[in-house]
């Protein structure tokens, strides 16, 4: 499980960079 939110967390940095800057 730790996988799936580190791949989720992972794709929505790249996928929403350009518009929201996430830190995690």
């Amino acid at each position: 499980m730790v996988h799936l939110v580190y791949m989720t967390t992972e794709f929505l940095r790249k996928y929403l960079n350009s518009e929201i800057k996430i830190d995690f």
